[in-house]
Parts: structure tokens; sequence; C-alpha cells
């Protein structure tokens, strides 16, 4: 766990920095933000809120490798310039006496910059009735340094949370050029909060569209009673030589690679995603035969995350603006993966284009209506998918930043890896995500250590790798 003195470590004094940040920001702004508040829980957060465990926190990591050195007091500056910007500096959740969840503003708490030293990175999770919604941590590398971002899942999507580390990067190199906070930054309107949970039902698309509802509600009536397979690894002794949570080896395409990969996907007419989803379908079945003797089960199933925003919310603050399904296969009986991968491709287009990706958060609001019923549905001990695969794309482009040799450079750094992170749940013990940057493509395995080696989940990831390259088999 971090003590309290080591959050402000560094040579700096954080109480007085945290208050030259307020004295900075405008007064109309600052008065604007804790206007918002308190802001009623959208059903989507308190699903979040809610499903949170000790031993599986919900929350999201984006940890990024950096040449160069690192000046502490303007990483922790850009950290709460970049919170205060979406509004979420300052929030922590309380419940009501009318048993309603909602974002309220506390001096008391503020973002966490924490600074390791040279020591491997250790987290402790965020508690949201506490605050912060968000934390960095840094330690030092050889040539350079290396940060994550630390956001809970209440507060934001995986987009979301990727828009405190494009913020940070442009803020860290005002700070050292000696530029205004928010040069370059488009302004936010944080009205737009209040519409985050908004799933555009009267819209002409959905309407056109409404007829098709009934189809999506029988397609998740039949994911509700189907039997999926879970990975069977048994519980293992932890390696006390590996960091504290989140455990993950990487799966990695360089840009010749991709360029074969995405050549061969465009003329198949499928999308890249498609082909990962194939990839790992096919994969997990034969990994599982490998390390436990026989292969996945009956259906696989993999959560897909969706990412709702619309060109209307391009000035949205960070937020929770995802939706999810599910995709079953039988790999063991879909060997062709690029007819696996059409098949992918032909379910997520009619999802897209009948509006279905709604479904899932129509059922989580009706299931709000009593936080008790919203509640027991995540509080059930059982799992809810084999896996997971969140692709975040390419998140760091157009960020006015220079580059070099494609790469972003910041304030005298050069943002050398990007790695997404996401949760795992009870019974899941895997979780991928995916990301690109500089004509790389890196595929994150998040896994649960009580479960899964090291060794186990990098047999996996080599397969992977393999399995995705395979594009004349």
């Amino acid at each position: 766990m971090i003590n309290r003195a080591s959050r402000l470590s560094g040579e700096f004094d954080g109480d007085s920095l945290a208050a030259e940040v307020v004295s900075k920001a405008k007064p109309d702004s600052e008065s604007r933000t804790r206007a918002m508040f308190p802001l009623r829980m959208s059903s989507i957060e308190r699903l979040h809120f809610h499903d949170d465990w000790p031993e599986f926190p919900n929350q999201i990591f984006a940890r990024a490798q950096f040449r160069g050195e690192l000046n502490l007091q303007c990483a922790r500056e850009a950290l709460i310039a970049a919170a205060r910007r979406h509004v979420w500096s300052n929030a922590v959740v309380r419940g009501g006496r009318d048993g309603a969840w909602r974002w309220e503003w506390d001096e008391s708490t503020e973002p966490q910059f924490v600074w390791q030293g040279d020591q491997p990175f250790q987290f402790e999770p965020i508690d949201l009735r506490r605050g912060p919604v968000c934390r960095m941590v840094g330690r030092s590398l050889p040539e350079g340094c290396e940060l994550t971002f630390q956001v809970h899942h209440a507060v934001v999507d995986g987009l979301g949370g990727l828009q405190y580390l494009r913020d940070w990067l442009v803020i860290y190199d005002n700070l050292i050029s000696g530029r205004p906070h928010e040069a370059g930054l488009p302004e936010l309107d944080i009205e737009r909060l209040r519409d985050r949970n908004r799933l555009g039902l009267l819209k002409r698309k959905y309407l056109l569209n409404l007829w098709r509802q009934g189809i999506g509600l029988f397609g998740a009536s039949k994911f509700l009673f189907r039997r999926f397979a879970t990975i069977q690894a048994p519980s293992v002794e932890a390696d006390e030589n590996s960091a504290g949570f989140p455990n993950y080896e990487v799966a990695s395409w360089n840009e010749p690679e991709l360029s074969v990969v995405r050549k061969f996907v465009r003329r198949e007419k499928i999308s890249l995603n498609d082909w990962l989803l194939a990839a790992l379908f096919l994969s997990l079945q034969q990994w599982h035969e490998e390390q436990f003797g026989s292969g996945l089960s009956g259906w696989s199933r993999l959560i897909v995350p969706i990412n709702l925003r619309t060109p209307e919310d391009r000035l949205l603050p960070a937020a929770n603006r995802a939706s999810l399904v599910q995709l079953d296969r039988r790999p063991q009986l879909e060997r062709d993966q690029l007819a696996l991968a059409k098949g992918i491709s032909y379910e997520l287009g009619l999802i897209r284009d009948w509006q279905l990706d709604r479904m899932f958060l129509l059922l989580v609001r009706g299931m709000s209506v009593s936080d008790a019923w919203l509640r027991s549905a995540v509080g059930r001990r059982k799992p809810r998918a084999t896996s997971m695969l969140t692709n975040v794309g390419k998140p760091l482009l157009r960020l006015g930043l220079p580059l070099e040799a494609g790469r972003v450079l910041s304030g005298g750094l050069r943002l050398e890896l990007l790695d997404v992170i996401g949760p795992i749940r009870y019974g899941m013990p895997l979780s991928f995500a995916v990301a690109e940057y500089a004509g790389d493509l890196r595929m994150t395995a998040h896994f649960d250590r009580q479960r899964l080696s090291s060794e186990q989940v990098q047999a996996l990831v080599r397969r992977i790798e393999q399995q995705v390259k395979a594009i004349g088999s």
C-alpha cells in the first residue's frame, strides 16, 4: 500500500503547488465547475461503482514509458490541471437520504501524484467515497521514467480515461515551455456532462430501427441463458518477485508486420479489430488445451466495449460513454480464422447499423430503478464472460505536439511505449486491451495472478502474436 508521505515525495511542496494551481485557474471556470455539483450518478456509473471488489478493483490503467528527465513539479501540476479541466479533480461519491448516489465536490481530495523512485510499481485501489478519482504513479528508469495513469471505471471508459493522458502531455509541455496551462487545448463544455447518459433514443436513426430492438432483446436473452466456457485455471502460488497489480504481459506487432496484416484485412473487407477478435477466440482455445489438458468447452464468450461518442461529444469532458456487446463462438468448431473474422464483422455491423449497441445500457437503466437490484446484479459471484477485448485504436493522434520518429515529444520527454490495461473480474482471469501508437500495435493481457502465472500468460501472448500474423492459413 502507498503511504501518505510517498504521495508527496519529490523535490517540491505538494500543498503549496496545489494552491498555486487553484490560483491560476480562471475564477469563472472554477465557479462553473463547482456549480455542476452535486451531480447525480448515471446508471452505468452506479454499475461500475458497485462492481468494485478489493481483489478485482474496477479501474483502468494507461502505462506510458518515456525517454528523458521528468520534472516532478510540472508532472504533478499537469495532473491537477488535467483533472480540473475534466471537472473530476475534487469529486467524491456520496449516498443521499433519498437512496440516490451523487458526485459531490470535496475540497479535501485532489488527484494524487505518487513518485516511487526506482522501486517496482505498487498501487492502492481508488475509493470513490474518499477520492481521488484518478492517480498518477511514476518511477525512474535508466534512461527515463514510467508513468501510469489510474482512473476509476465509474468515471470513464477506456477512451475517456485516455483524455487525461492526452491533456497531461499537452499541459506538461506548456508548463515546461512557460506557456499557459491549456494553450493548444480545446475548451470543453462541462454542461455536456449532464447529458452523458443519453442514448439518443429519439433520434431518427434509432426510431427507424425501433422495430429491430425486439430482435436485440431476443439475442440478449440467449446470452442470459446460454452456458459459456470459463478459463479453468486452478489457484497458483503468487510469484513474490512480481510487481503488484495490475499484472500483464504484452503481445506486440511492429509497423512492418502490421502493414502486412492491414493489407490483408482491407482486401478481405474486414476490420483489424475483427481479425484480432477471431485470433483471440482461436488462441484462447488452443492455449487452454495446452495449459490445462482440455479446450474451452461449449461457447466462448468475449465482451466487446462499444464507443457511443458522436461528433456532438467532441467537447464532452472525460466520462463513461460506452456500451458493451457480447460475442459467442465455438472456436473448436470454427477453425477457419478468416471465416470466423467475417462472421464477427457481419454481427458487429448489424449491431451498429440496427442500433442494438444500446441494449446493454437499456438493461442497466432498467436494473438501476432499484439500487438494491443493481447491487444484487453485480454482487453475484458468478462469471460473466470468458474474457474481454477493449480496443481504443490510436488514442494519441492530433495532439498538436512535435514528433520524433513518429513518437510524441512533450517537455523534453519522448513517449516510447503506451500500454492500456482493462479490469479483470471474478471468474474472468484474463482481460485484453489494444492500443496503437507510433505505428506499433500492443495488446495487453491483464491476468489474475492468483489463477495464472506469468509464464502461462506469456505462452498465450506469443500464440496470439503468431495467430494474428497467420494471414495465409
